[in-house]
């Protein structure tokens, strides 16, 4: 700031004078993984970080939960409201130049992508806003169950044995190549099912 003062007789005065303007920033940022398989439990990190000079008052920091991720807990006092599915944390005040982290768990029980919003907000009107895309899949599971149809048989005699395959998962499984291998006393005779069999 350059102040000048005039008077009569033409004379002037200039006095320079150096101001530090004094303001708190807000930010926020989100990690973790973008991609989790169903019923898989993920954890967040939130947090929250102060790059003004000076501190900012009344920190909310709120994470907006979809409807395909389900809270689970969170560390540091966060306050889980199931009415809006968010989680709310509090501080006082954050510093000048320093970062609060905050954790989250979440288990997602949807497929497809979920968006996890976070905001943050404190006196003087300061706010700031992430968003992230997870993307939930599902994940196969395969039981083989094998049953033998006559049990004991004698030598010489033919038995069938049924194998089944159950997918216990929630998505599809492509690809699937199932196996048998005969002891060096069976002979093979023949097979049936649902897709085509080689011998070897």
């Amino acid at each position: 700031n350059a102040p000048t003062l005039r008077a009569d007789g033409d004379l002037k005065v200039t006095y320079d004078i150096d101001l530090e303007v004094l303001a708190p920033d807000l930010k926020v940022a989100l990690e973790g993984p973008k991609k989790r398989f169903l019923e898989t439990r993920a954890t967040y990190t939130v947090s929250v970080s102060n790059p003004g000079t000076a501190t900012a008052k009344n920190v909310e920091l709120i994470t907006y939960l979809p409807k395909g991720l389900k809270f689970v807990q969170a560390n540091n006092a966060g306050q889980y409201d199931a009415a809006k599915h968010t989680v709310q944390w509090n501080l006082v005040e954050l510093p000048a130049s320093e970062t609060g982290d905050v954790t989250l768990v979440a288990e997602p029980v949807e497929q497809g992508e979920q968006k996890l919003r976070v905001e943050g907000r404190a006196q003087q009107g300061l706010s700031d806003q992430v968003e992230e895309t997870v993307l939930v899949e599902g994940l196969a599971a395969i039981l083989f169950q094998v049953v033998d149809m006559n049990d004991p048989i004698e030598v010489g005699g033919d038995t069938t044995y049924e194998i089944r395959v159950t997918n216990q998962g929630s998505k599809a499984a492509t690809n699937l190549q199932l196996v048998a291998l005969l002891d060096n006393g069976m002979t093979f005779v023949n097979a049936s099912g649902p897709s085509r069999h080689a011998a070897k």
